[in-house]
């Protein structure tokens, strides 16, 4: 290809826009055409893309050579069947096809998406493809069979495991593979990603490198890898942007005692073990602070300075909880004062500063309580502002839980046009 010009993509299972979005913020990329089987995606995309190619269709039920052949593909399979979130056990390398002893047509799909990339690659000779998908589709047991195939049509590959809170301005932990293809002959990019992060040992901030656990090639951050000082290999913690970025705190949250339908038991069994985790008391004073309830797969509370739990695709596996401060009653198992309450009567002796589980229950009612909003959706998958959705807001945050992190597709696809350049 002549150097220095346009680098044209193709956007397969485009969906709301991720990939596109980060691709097309390398300088000279253009995207030619986008395709997804969702029209509320694509009306989405269409609206933010409007002079690109676009095509609502079952991608694995077209001829790809009714699409025009462009320099690069980007795809996003769908991965609702490789993943855990899905709520199905997965046992081994196994992923099922059958529910009941019947085909499951959704698994069937979700395999199948994962076969258009090389029925694309083979017509339209890309000369580099990304691919996105959550890490458990590493465990597919078609998988060597799916990178064989690549490799005879004349690619090589590297895999790529990122957290999205890595690749800035992403305030969400986000594990995904991206498995980058180039076509043998061309020069290998540089996948080696190494966030700059603070190494105490060194007493400054480092390029971080990967560094697998023992027996481990693939997975997902903290569980699988960590990251390292290259100097005195020190574990370190790259720096990142915190879930308090993506809330709009000028939006009110209803008090939980104000509700007319109440949470169930194992809503407020959570938001009990959020404040239990999270509450500090100073001087007699309990200072909860802000925090986000994830409801899906029992995962842990997460709070305001750390990076956001993965957004899914549901609509309500997000909660806001904005706990009040109040004053704890350290003698006689008397309930919490509310802060613009009397203080209780003051003793002369020093009690221990102890916040029972009662304390909780008793201040339950006064805790704030709201789904988190489609723009906040958003703002945790940095897309930028000024990014439009089409849709109800359950379809809106549906597209959000199933995009691309713009800026891990950004930072991807700048090192892999670098060769072509």
């Amino acid at each position: 290809m002549r150097r220095n010009s346009t680098i044209t993509i193709t956007d397969m299972f485009c969906g709301a826009g991720g990939s596109s979005q980060g691709a097309t913020s390398v300088t000279g990329v253009e995207l030619i055409m986008a395709l997804n089987h969702w029209p509320v995606a694509i009306a989405t995309h269409n609206e933010n893309f409007p002079h690109s190619g676009h095509d609502c269709s079952d991608i694995s039920a077209t001829n790809p050579r009714r699409y025009p052949s462009t320099i690069g593909l980007i795809a996003s399979p769908e991965c609702t069947n490789h993943s855990m979130s899905n709520g199905k056990k997965k046992p081994g390398r196994q992923l099922e096809l059958f529910q009941n002893g019947t085909p499951d047509p959704a698994a069937e799909r979700s395999r199948a998406t994962m076969w258009d990339v090389p029925r694309f690659a083979e017509v339209h000779q890309y000369q580099f493809c990304i691919i996105e998908n959550v890490v458990e589709a590493r465990n597919w047991p078609l998988w060597d069979a799916w990178i064989h195939s690549m490799d005879l049509l004349g690619y090589e590959h590297e895999c790529v495991y990122l957290n999205s809170m890595h690749a800035h301005p992403t305030p969400q932990s986000r594990d995904r593979m991206y498995v980058v293809f180039w076509k043998k002959g061309n020069r290998k990019p540089n996948l080696n990603i190494t966030p700059a992060a603070h190494c105490p040992k060194c007493a400054k901030t480092i390029q971080a490198v990967q560094s697998w656990k023992p027996g481990r090639s693939a997975g997902r951050y903290r569980k699988q890898y960590l990251y390292c000082c290259p100097v005195c290999a020190t574990v370190v913690e790259p720096y990142y942007y915190a879930a308090a970025n993506a809330i709009d705190w000028s939006l009110p949250t209803q008090k939980i005692g104000d509700r007319s339908k109440p949470l169930k038991e194992a809503t407020l069994r959570r938001i009990k073990i959020g404040l239990e985790k999270f509450g500090r008391v100073t001087h007699y004073v309990v200072q909860p602070p802000p925090f986000i309830l994830n409801m899906q797969n029992n995962s842990s509370p997460t709070q305001m300075h750390e990076a956001m739990a993965t957004l899914l695709a549901s609509a309500n596996h997000k909660w806001l909880v904005e706990p009040p401060p109040f004053i704890t009653n350290l003698q006689s198992n008397n309930a919490p004062t509310s802060l613009d309450e009397p203080l209780p009567t003051v003793l002369t002796g020093h009690h221990k500063y102890l916040t029972s589980p009662a304390d909780w229950d008793a201040i339950l009612d006064e805790c704030g309580f709201r789904m988190l909003e489609p723009n906040e959706c958003k703002t945790a998958m940095a897309f930028p502002a000024a990014y439009k959705v089409t849709g109800n807001k359950r379809e809106q945050i549906k597209q959000w839980g199933n995009a691309v992190t713009p800026p891990a597709m950004e930072l991807l696809a700048e090192r892999v046009v670098a060769t072509l350049r």
